[in-house]
C-alpha cells in the first residue's frame, strides 16, 4: 500500500540523513581537532609577540576550519593592499568595463621609486594586463599606482566592503609621502588576506578564469624570504609580501598535499625578526598539516643560502620597501640598498642612510652619485682618504657631508676650508691637504643639508 511504501520512503530518508549527520559530525570534529593543533603549533611561535604577530590559517576551500590568531588585528597593509587593487581590477574586466589587454602609457610623472621594475624600463606603453602581474609578482609601485589611476581609489575599497574585508582600507597610493605625513595609512588584517587568497585559490575571485590568472601571478612571485624558507623543494607557494620600517608581512596557498592559505603579518619588530617569526611560523604549520618530510632540506637549504649570502656580505632579505633607503644588513646595521638592486642614491635617503654603505674599514674613498651622494652622511668620515662629491652636489650627502677639510683635488686654489666642501666627502680625513689643493675637488660636492628627502617614518610597500 501508498502509506506503507511512504512510510519505507521516510525510513530510509531518515537513515541516510541519519549517516549523512553522523558523518559531517565526524568531519566538524577531525576538522576541530585539526585546528587545535594547528592553533596550537601557530601560538608557541606568535605568542611571545603578542598582538604585534597576526597569523590566519584555513585549509583551502573551507572556512570551517580557520584558525585566527589576532587575525582581526588591523595592520600596516604595505605591499599585500596590492591583492585588493588586483581583485578590484579582475572584477572590472570580468564585467567588460575594462580590457586587460589595453595599452596603457605610463609617463615620466607616474614613475615612483621602491620595489618594481616599471622604474627601471622606464615611460613607455605597457599591456594593462602585464603591469597587473607586475604589480604582483614585483610587488611594482609604479604599476600599482597607474591601476589606481584607471580604475580609482574607491572601486579598490569598494571591492574590499563586496568581499567583506571588514579590516582593509586603501588611503593613499604607493610612495605618496605627503598623504602619509597627513595619516593617511593603507590598513589590512590577516583575516581579510587570507580571505582573498582563498577565493583565489578556490576559482572563487570574481570567477574562475579571473582566479586562475591571479594565481599565476602569485606563482610568479620575486620577493621570497619568510613563508616560503620552511617549505620543502617542490611544493609550489602563490604568495605576496609586504614589507615597511618594522613591518613584514606573507601570505600564500601552499600547494603541498594538503593545501592551505597562511597569511602571517608581524609589525613593531625589527624586520630580521618578523621574516624569522614568519618562516618559523609556516614551518609550525606546515608540519602540522602535511607532515616533516622535505622539511629538514627545506630548512638546511635555507640556511645554506643564507649563509652564502652572508658570507659574500650581501643582504639577508630581498625587502620589498617603497620607502628607499633603510635596509638591514646581515649585521642588522642600516645600509643605502645597493645590495638590494638599488642604484645608488636613489632619492628619499637621508645622509644617514643614503647611498651605499663603505665598509667599516674602507681603503678607498668613496665617490658622490649624481642623485645620491653614495658615501654620505655617518658613513662618509671614515676613509682613509676624502670621497669626492657627485656631479650634482651630493643630494644625499646628509647631515655629516661636506665638512671635511681638504677634500680638494690637486688643482689650484682654494683654502683648506673650501677643499672640504665636497657633499660626500670624509669629516675626518686624516691627510686634510695643503691650502693651494682645493677647491676643484671638494666644491663640486655641495653642502651635506641638502642631501635627500627625510628619512621619517612614512609607510612604505
Amino acid at each position: 500500500d501508498s502509506s506503507a511504501a511512504a512510510s519505507a520512503d521516510d525510513a530510509e530518508t531518515s537513515a541516510v540523513d541519519t549517516i549523512r549527520q553522523a558523518a559531517v559530525a565526524q568531519n566538524t570534529a577531525e576538522t576541530e581537532r585539526a585546528s587545535a593543533a594547528i592553533r596550537q603549533a601557530i601560538e608557541q611561535v606568535s605568542a611571545p609577540y603578542g598582538e604585534t604577530v597576526s597569523v590566519t590559517y584555513l585549509p583551502v576551500g573551507s572556512p570551517a576550519g580557520i584558525v585566527s590568531v589576532n587575525g582581526a588585528t588591523q595592520h600596516a597593509s604595505a605591499s599585500m593592499i596590492k591583492l585588493v587593487v588586483l581583485a578590484a581590477l579582475l572584477d572590472k574586466a570580468a564585467a567588460g568595463q575594462i580590457d586587460l589587454a589595453a595599452q596603457v602609457e605610463v609617463t615620466s610623472s607616474d614613475i615612483v621609486s621602491g620595489t618594481g621594475t616599471v622604474q627601471d624600463d622606464g615611460p613607455g606603453t605597457y599591456e594593462l594586463q602585464e603591469l597587473a602581474r607586475r604589480m604582483i609578482a614585483d610587488s611594482d609601485n609604479t604599476a600599482t599606482n597607474v591601476i589606481v589611476d584607471l580604475i580609482g581609489m574607491d572601486a579598490v575599497n569598494e571591492e574590499a566592503s563586496k568581499l567583506g574585508l571588514t579590516g582593509t582600507v586603501m588611503a593613499r597610493k604607493m610612495m605618496d609621502m605627503v598623504a602619509a605625513d597627513q595619516g593617511m595609512r593603507n590598513r589590512m588584517t590577516s583575516d581579510d588576506a587570507a580571505t582573498i587568497l582563498n577565493l583565489i585559490a578556490s576559482g572563487k575571485l570574481v570567477n574562475e578564469q579571473m582566479s586562475e590568472l591571479a594565481m599565476n601571478f602569485l606563482l610568479q612571485q620575486t620577493i621570497n624570504a619568510g613563508l616560503t624558507d620552511a617549505i620543502p623543494v617542490g611544493v609550489q607557494v602563490a604568495h605576496k609580501t609586504g614589507e615597511l620600517i618594522q613591518a613584514e608581512h606573507d601570505g600564500g596557498i601552499v600547494l603541498a598535499a594538503h593545501p592551505y592559505v597562511l597569511v602571517v603579518m608581524t609589525e613593531g619588530i625589527d624586520n630580521y625578526l618578523g621574516v624569522s617569526v614568519i618562516a618559523d611560523v609556516s614551518r609550525a604549520v606546515y608540519v602540522a598539516t602535511n607532515g616533516t618530510e622535505g622539511v629538514e632540506q627545506a630548512n638546511a637549504t635555507a640556511q645554506g643560502v643564507q649563509d652564502a649570502i652572508n658570507a659574500a656580505g650581501g643582504a639577508q632579505y630581498a625587502f620589498d620597501y617603497d620607502e628607499p633607503g633603510v635596509f638591514f644588513t646581515p649585521d642588522y646595521s642600516y645600509d643605502g640598498g645597493a645590495d638590494y638592486g638599488w642604484s645608488d642614491g636613489v632619492p628619499g635617503g637621508s645622509g644617514e642612510t643614503g647611498g651605499t654603505t663603505v665598509p667599516s674599514e674602507p681603503t678607498q674613498p668613496g665617490t658622490g652619485t649624481e642623485t645620491g651622494g653614495a658615501t654620505g652622511g655617518e658613513t662618509g668620515g671614515t676613509v682613509p682618504e676624502p670621497g669626492t662629491g657627485g656631479a650634482t652636489g651630493g643630494e644625499g650627502s646628509g647631515e655629516t657631508g661636506g665638512a671635511g677639510a681638504g677634500s680638494g683635488s690637486e688643482s689650484a686654489g682654494g683654502s683648506e676650508e673650501t677643499g672640504g666642501s665636497g657633499g660626500a666627502g670624509g669629516a675626518e680625513a686624516p691627510d686634510p691637504g695643503a691650502g693651494d689643493s682645493g677647491s676643484a675637488g671638494g666644491s663640486e660636492g655641495g653642502a651635506g643639508e641638502t642631501g635627500g628627502s627625510s628619512t621619517d617614518t612614512a609607510e612604505g610597500e
